[in-house]
């Protein structure tokens, strides 16, 4: 389960339209372009897209599948990694570890242009394997008693 899961996040974040160039000029701007380094701006600027009338209903959707796809998409994390890797069960190895594998999904979509490198999306995804480490623990000492 855990490589099925693994293949799904590969297709979702790496698999689409890539932006190509073979101009190393055009490369480094796009690079620059798609760093967004400011902790919880791209969630503000989708929390204010949801509040504020004048934007679409095709936009307002596309920033609650940006929210809630980016932490969805890790919760099956915090389940599956425990489970098939039983040196990963302490709280602070899984954080470093998904820290580790969210990081350098966001730098492989940078530089093969596939996306950009947001720190919201670091720190949704983060909210979403521990969100299901919390679940895994949980329902694992429910089931223990």
């Amino acid at each position: 389960m855990l490589i099925t899961y693994g293949i799904l996040i590969i297709l979702v974040t790496l698999c689409r339209k890539h932006y190509w160039t073979s101009n190393p000029i055009l490369y480094w701007d796009y690079i620059k372009r798609n760093v967004q380094l400011v902790p919880l701006k791209t969630v503000a600027e989708m929390f204010n897209t949801l509040l504020d009338n004048n934007f679409s209903v095709n936009a307002r959707i596309l920033a609650i599948a940006n929210i809630g796809g980016n932490i969805a998409m890790m919760v099956p994390s915090g389940i599956l990694i425990p489970l098939a890797l039983p040196r990963i069960k302490s709280f602070s190895l899984f954080i470093g570890c998904m820290m580790i594998i969210i990081i350098s999904i966001e730098l492989i979509q940078l530089f093969t242009m596939a996306g950009s490198f947001d720190i919201d999306d670091i720190l949704l995804n983060l909210a979403g394997a521990v969100l299901g480490f919390w679940t895994f623990s949980k329902s694992k000492r429910y089931l223990s008693r």
